[in-house]
């Protein structure tokens, strides 16, 4: 194992020498012994320009968590794979204090992106804190939910109700229970409550407990409830991907959430309470979105979206002016002259994202950037229009690089930003099914080397 690790990690270095844009994924978590880890993802773009992602390590921690010992921990990783700090784009952590010193002493703030999905797990919880009714209604759901599963009696008359609507073995429901710390877990759970509310009544009335299903007005609640909860839980799935670049996605994802709560209009007193306290936090997690230089970078260099979900003017001046000296830099680097453009295509596409198509269609890309001000490659491509949204802005730049030789370059350094630290959360998985209580006495080193061994890409074991 210790010569396949060693090995794997040599052909790793050999594979990032020749990268010159790093986005890394940083998360802490502890095993069944209570051993704790720092997981580090590395997310690049391949020679043939495609979005590869590679564990650099799950690195046991034998000290306090601190930002300093965080951020020398993240140093010695980056080391190891002769990673320069020039080189690093981004690095993604959650919002603890001791991440955000890490990551201010290792690379910048400048340079230090909170999680997005973890922001928009804690809108929920946050909108509910102040209420009074909707939290007691949801409790009283998840007290018969936690019932049912843990009854085999009222399982089987759950499924007996479902077996005599028609509904095949392999097609049965169950409820769902929900965990404070997994995301979207109260919508999945109020979800499946109000779906199958027809079958636990008669269930509950069947088995003569003393539980009693909520009363019709605290169902149209929940039923309300789960309808403006579920843009966060799009949003939150949106921006977990890994296959994909989620960075130019996180503006738009959280405009177009927050226009689709604006547009709702829910019926009920406390529909209408859950919907203003949903405003009111999802504001006071992403009021200052805008002003991250990585996002807001990304946003502007995707074809798809560009300065469309930008609510402040100057903001948006502000990441452009950023991006024409990043493309001074690279000119200072590299002349080259200027080539043909070729146009990219207009359209839309429905969904959550129906704000995004609207503010299209009503052509916000209005061509205002002064030509005398900017680079002219980077004034003709703000004036162009979008793309398809499910266009893949990485082609994209890859087939307009002739046309667009020095924009291209910067985009290219920002098109592998993620938005979130799903990535390295997803580690612990693969650690977790690794460090058992049967296997509890394997070092932190060997769990490191295991995990490793386990997610690096088939083709590393191809070649042996």
């Amino acid at each position: 194992m210790e010569l396949k690790y060693k090995e794997f990690t040599e052909k790793l270095k050999s594979d990032l020498a020749s990268v010159d844009s790093h986005v890394l994924t940083c998360d802490c978590c502890s095993d069944c012994k209570n051993q704790s880890y720092l997981g580090i993802t590395d997310h690049y773009l391949s020679p043939d320009v495609a979005l590869q992602s590679a564990i650099l390590g799950v690195y046991p921690l034998d000290e306090r968590h601190s930002g300093d010992y965080l951020g020398q921990k993240l140093t010695d990783a980056l080391e190891t794979y002769d990673v320069k700090l020039s080189d690093v784009t981004a690095v993604v952590t959650d919002g603890g204090t001791n991440m955000i010193k890490a990551v201010q002493d290792t690379v910048g703030l400048s340079r230090h992106v909170i999680c997005v999905a973890h922001s928009s797990a804690h809108v929920v919880p946050d909108a509910l804190k102040p209420m009074e009714t909707l939290p007691n209604i949801i409790d009283g759901a998840r007290e018969i939910v936690k019932a049912v599963r843990r009854s085999v009696v009222l399982t089987d008359h759950l499924k007996k109700q479902q077996k005599r609507e028609g509904a095949s073995d392999g097609n049965l429901l169950v409820l769902l229970m929900d965990t404070p710390t997994r995301w979207n877990s109260t919508y999945e759970m109020l979800r499946c409550f109000v779906d199958m509310k027809s079958f636990v009544a008669t269930t509950l009335l069947e088995s003569n407990t003393r539980l009693e299903l909520p009363r019709r007005d605290e169902m149209e609640m929940l039923d309300e409830a789960t309808q403006l909860m579920k843009p966060l839980r799009d949003a939150i799935i949106e921006l977990s991907g890994q296959k994909y670049a989620t960075g130019g996605t996180v503006i738009p994802v959280t405009r177009c959430v927050k226009t689709t709560l604006e547009k709702m209009t829910p019926i009920t007193v406390t529909g209408q309470q859950l919907q203003e306290a949903l405003l009111k936090a999802l504001d006071k997690r992403f009021r200052n979105i805008e002003d991250n230089e990585v996002l807001a970078i990304s946003t502007i260099l995707d074809p798809r979206f560009k300065r469309v979900h930008f609510e402040s003017a100057l903001s948006a001046a502000t990441v452009i002016g950023k991006i024409d000296r990043f493309m001074k830099a690279e000119a200072r680097k590299d002349r080259s002259k200027p080539r043909q453009v070729k146009e990219p295509e207009l359209g839309a596409e429905p969904s959550l994202w129906d704000y995004h198509e609207e503010l299209v269609t009503n052509k916000v890309l209005s061509a205002d950037v002064s030509s005398a001000a900017f680079h002219a490659e980077l004034t003709q491509y703000i004036s162009q229009g979008v793309i398809l949204r499910d266009n893949d802005p990485i082609q994209y730049w890859k087939s307009v690089g002739q046309g667009f030789p020095l924009l291209s370059k910067v985009a290219m350094k920002f098109c592998n930003v993620v938005g979130s630290s799903v990535p390295s959360e997803r580690l612990f998985s693969t650690a977790g099914n690794v460090v058992t209580d049967s296997r509890n006495r394997l070092t932190g080193e060997h769990v490191n080397m295991l995990v490793f061994l386990g997610c690096v890409p088939q083709h590393y074991w191809d070649l042996v």
